[in-house]
């Protein structure tokens, strides 16, 4: 239970929540070198008092946001690849400033898609270097942009014990938009142009696990970019 606080039209939108959740695991163990990992998340949040975002959309009575994970590494003797496939659904409300330039609240629904393929060498110490490629296939309902996004990511880390690491990495990104345009300095659509963008990414994360007891564990992560 909980409450969700919107921008909507006119005035804030303010609603009771109800939440719930499932997650489901399962792995094989790379006992002849390789690894299967199957992992599924589903998040719904049911709006007591469905909300309306503008006068001109449907009322929102829920958000939906479904994560699918596949994965398969291969532990060879100098060498670990991997390759991962993601699908995300979700089916939101937020908030949609950058979109129009006036504040408010949108329903936005739609997928991605996301391929990394993964190569890791491990070092000595505990130590390892790691180059992804991830390639994103998002695709929206309107009024949010569907866009390709891809590029190279570069890892270094330090495992210093089973479950927590030390990691630093950099990524950089291209983003090609389907129909989004792109702007003047005043913000205003530019006619006959088409929008892409390109980000570098520096990243620091830290996971520690501290075990308690043979039944529970705490875990705590900190990220920086």
């Amino acid at each position: 239970l909980g409450r969700r606080h919107l921008e909507g039209v006119g005035a804030p939108l303010d609603t009771p929540i109800v939440t719930v959740g499932l997650e489901y695991f399962l792995t094989r163990l790379p006992v002849d070198g390789h690894q299967f990992t199957l992992f599924f998340s589903g998040d719904e949040r049911r709006f007591v008092q469905p909300v309306r975002p503008s006068p001109d959309v449907d009322e929102a009575k829920h958000e939906l946001v479904l994560l699918s994970q596949a994965s398969y590494r291969y532990f060879g003797n100098h060498l670990i690849s991997g390759l991962t496939l993601t699908h995300l659904h979700a089916a939101q409300v937020f908030d949609a400033s950058e979109f129009g330039g006036q504040p408010g609240t949108i329903r936005a629904s739609g997928h991605a898609l996301i391929l990394t393929p993964s190569i890791r060498y491990p070092l000595p110490g505990r130590l390892y270097l790691q180059a992804e490629y991830v390639l994103t296939r998002q695709h929206f309902k309107e009024p949010v942009s569907s866009y390709w996004e891809f590029g190279p990511k570069a890892s270094a880390g330090w495992q210093y014990q089973t479950n927590s690491s030390f990691d630093l990495s950099f990524q950089y990104i291209e983003r090609p938009f389907d129909t989004r345009q792109q702007t003047d300095p005043l913000g205003q659509p530019l006619s006959g142009t088409l929008l892409t963008t390109f980000d570098t990414r520096y990243e620091a994360s830290w996971k520690q696990t501290w075990y308690g007891s043979q039944s529970s564990d705490t875990t705590s992560c900190g990220n920086w970019r």
